[in-house]
Parts: structure tokens; C-alpha cells; sequence
């Protein structure tokens, strides 16, 4: 590759500026750094030498093989005997040492590249996968339920009570509300009580149960005789009791479950269960 300049006159305090035009491969720049610094050398050499006149500069730059600096004199000038004519500084092609050391710093950069990528496609994936499971509305069975979103003992009717955790149940909505529910230990209570108290039920969410309105809200429930199920406020006053059904088919009925049901949600306590959904 060459880089000649037109016959014009050219000031010696320029010549640094067109030293090397790197467009080409790189390969022997990489594997000697000191390549531009020497060239910057140069200038002070020629201004000493020639300060009294001009030359003609050409570039000849060969980034593969030995780089040719040649600085034909003009005519017109006079030069010292030891620099006339022309002058020609050869710089070797890049030894297998230096050409290693090159090779491996590419490598290291290329390798960093690849691992600052590969950190970048797993955050974003993450957060789509995280995005993906909050936005999902799902049946919640007892594993998923855990004493962050719902409490180990509960207040109703003047005191607390302990949850089996075990048996538990909820949903969770697309826009990451809850509707809870958990069976207690109900035996501090007067026989009333234990009679209609069976589970706490929280909901951050109106409802529709069996069609009767529900507004968001801690409540105790109860499936009691005659096919009912009985909804209380925290102080075990009744709110509305509606019809419950039996699911015979269910092969192992469990003791409270909250199951999907084509676009509603089952409560289940054994076989017996009713109807919710969300109210628009």
C-alpha cells in the first residue's frame, strides 16, 4: 500500500503528520506499538538535517510485511554526503514472540466481549422469564404459599389462632393480587364457633361467590351441614351463607384446595366445594 504525495513542496513539519495511514490489516501495528513513536522520532532527525530546505515526501507502508520509509531529496537542495539521495528505514516483519503476544491480547479481548455478552442476554432473558411469571394468573397450591404472603396465626373473634400451613390454598392474579385461604386450629373456640369456623379467608380483590358480592377483605368461613357454606366477618357475625356441591368423582379429596375450573376457581374442603371468581 503506498501513499505518494504530488511534487509539491512540503515543510519538514509535516512530515510526521502522514507517516502512516493504518486502512489496511493491523496485525503487524498490534505487534509493534512502537512503530508511531519511532515515526514521531523521525521528525526531529530530518529538521536537523535539512532544516535550510524542503523535500518530497512518499509513504510506502507495507502492515504485513516490512514498513519502507522513503524520503527522496529534492534536486534543487544539497544535502550531506551521508543522507543523499535518499534515505530508507526498514522496520522488520513482527518476530513469532511478538506476534503471539498480539494474537493472545486479541484472544483476551474477544473472550471479555464474549462474556460481557453473554451476562447481558442471561439479564435480559431473567427478567423476561420474572416478567413472564408475574403477568401468569394460577391456582396456588400449599408449597407455593409461605408465611410472606400469609400469616403462621390469624385474629378472629377475640383472639388468635394457628394456621396449618399445609393446608392452604389461593390464586394469583396476572396484575399480582391474592386471594388466600387456610384452614385453622379452631379448638380454643366455644362450640358456636368451631361449628361454622373452620378456615381464614383473605381476599385484596372484590369477588363473586356462588353470586353473592364479596368486597376485599379478611374473613372466617365454613362448609356446615346441609350443603352450605357460611362466610363471617372477624368477629363471627354472618355475612351470607350460599349452596355448596359435591365433587364425587375427586379421587383424593384433601382437607382445603383451591383448584382452576374454566375461567373460575374451586374451594374445596374434602369433597365439598363452592364457586369464585373475580367481580368486574
Amino acid at each position: 500500500m503506498g501513499v505518494p504525495l504530488e511534487p509539491s513542496s512540503l515543510t519538514l513539519s509535516k512530515i510526521t503528520c502522514i507517516a502512516l495511514v493504518p486502512e489496511g490489516r493491523v496485525r503487524s501495528l498490534d505487534a509493534n506499538p512502537g512503530i508511531l513513536t519511532l515515526v514521531r522520532a523521525l521528525r526531529s532527525f530530518f529538521a536537523l538535517a535539512f532544516s535550510a530546505f524542503t523535500a518530497r515526501v512518499y509513504v510506502h507502508a507495507e502492515l504485513c510485511g516490512p514498513v519502507l520509509l522513503s524520503l527522496p531529496l529534492s534536486a534543487k537542495h544539497s544535502a550531506p554526503e551521508s543522507l543523499s539521495g535518499r534515505v530508507e528505514l526498514v522496520i522488520p516483519k513482527p518476530n513469532a514472540a511478538e506476534e503471539s503476544a498480539a494474537k493472545e491480547i486479541t484472544e483476551m479481548n474477544r473472550s471479555t466481549i464474549l462474556t460481557k455478552l453473554t451476562v447481558v442476554i442471561f439479564t435480559v432473558l431473567l427478567f423476561a422469564v420474572a416478567g413472564a411469571a408475574a403477568g401468569t394468573e394460577t391456582a396456588l397450591k400449599a408449597s407455593d404459599i409461605t408465611s410472606k404472603i400469609f400469616p403462621e396465626q390469624v385474629f378472629f373473634r377475640g383472639q388468635v389462632a394457628p394456621v396449618q400451613m399445609r393446608n392452604t390454598g389461593g390464586v394469583r392474579f396476572s396484575d399480582d393480587m391474592f386471594v388466600l385461604a387456610g384452614m385453622v386450629d379452631s379448638s380454643g373456640y366455644s362450640t358456636a364457633i368451631r361449628q361454622k369456623y373452620q378456615a381464614y379467608f383473605i381476599s385484596e380483590v372484590p369477588l363473586e361467590i356462588s353470586g353473592q358480592k364479596l368486597p376485599p377483605g379478611a374473613y372466617g368461613i365454613g362448609f356446615i351441614s346441609g350443603e352450605k357454606f357460611i362466610l363471617m366477618d372477624l368477629g363471627a357475625h354472618d355475612l351470607f351463607q350460599v349452596d355448596s356441591s359435591k365433587d364425587s368423582e375427586m379421587k383424593r379429596p384433601v382437607p382445603l384446595q383451591v383448584v382452576s375450573s374454566g375461567g373460575k376457581y374451586r374451594l374445596y374442603a374434602g369433597r365439598s366445594f363452592v364457586e369464585f371468581a373475580r367481580a368486574q
